[in-house]
């Protein structure tokens, strides 16, 4: 059995779309905005500092390296260090490259291209925090036109979706992520994101898209499917989740003008 939430269940719930702006402004809001400003700028500063020191040990770690025989104990050692530190590396220029500051605006995307930059982001992520493995599979069509949207921000939302994808399967024993992307019609472009975890409980599916909701406890701040929502809105398309046992699938729609 599955659900299936389209974006207007905003409008259904407690926290309705039009309450969104009383929502954020509220005493509550503010304080956890203000904590995530000041974790974001933590993590930008820590992001900076550490890629210095950490180049330095890799090219220490690889110089040691080249002088030892292939399979020495000590050079297999090394060699582990080496990509240990470049996971790290991935993930200190994650976060400067979405810490930059970037004007607004759109460009046609190759929505391959968008998927490809997104999975780059996440793989140090997927790689360091999710044992066993998450498998990614990716599908675009041939015939998918490109789309007429802003770049990083539409790589921030597959950016949250895949992040939500590989969170729900945390207790999974298969762990897949499907990304698929096909012309929808003669002016949309679909794009969906599907995992194999548990689902959404149904008694709070209708909260999904809510700012603050959020179903990872102390792990999740609630609100990154929110700005998917509005980012999606702003581009003129529309997402919705269709949720069950066999895991949830994230459908997004954007216009190709």
């Amino acid at each position: 059995m599955t659900r299936t939430l389209m974006d207007s269940s905003l409008r259904e719930t407690s926290e309705p779309l039009e309450g969104l702006r009383e929502a954020l402004l509220s005493e509550e809001g503010l304080q956890r905005i203000s904590r995530l400003v000041t974790i974001g700028e933590l993590a930008l500063s820590f992001s900076h500092e550490v890629k210095s020191p950490l180049s330095v040990l890799l090219g220490c770690a690889y110089m040691m390296g080249q002088s030892l025989a292939k399979d020495d104990p000590i050079r297999i050692q090394l060699d582990d260090i080496t990509r240990s530190g470049m996971r790290m590396k991935g993930m200190t220029e994650s976060i400067l490259n979405f810490g930059r500051k970037r004007k607004t605006t759109r460009e046609r995307c190759d929505v391959k291209g968008l998927i490809e930059e997104a999975l780059c982001f996440v793989a140090p992520y997927f790689e360091e925090f999710h044992k066993p493995p998450i498998e990614v599979r990716v599908s675009v069509s041939s015939r998918c036109p490109n789309i007429a949207v802003d770049r990083w921000q539409m790589i921030h939302v597959l950016v949250n979706l895949l992040n939500n994808a590989a969170d729900a399967m945390a207790r999974s024993r298969t762990r897949v992520i499907q990304i698929s992307a096909q012309r929808q019609d003669r002016n949309a472009v679909r794009i969906s994101v599907s995992d194999t975890g548990s689902g959404i409980p149904p008694e709070v599916a209708g909260r999904v898209f809510a700012p603050f909701f959020t179903t990872k406890g102390e792990h999740g701040n609630g609100l990154g499917l929110c700005i998917v929502h509005r980012t999606i809105e702003r581009h003129g398309g529309t997402v919705a989740a269709q949720t069950g046992e066999a895991g949830t699938v994230f459908t997004i729609s954007l216009p190709t003008q």
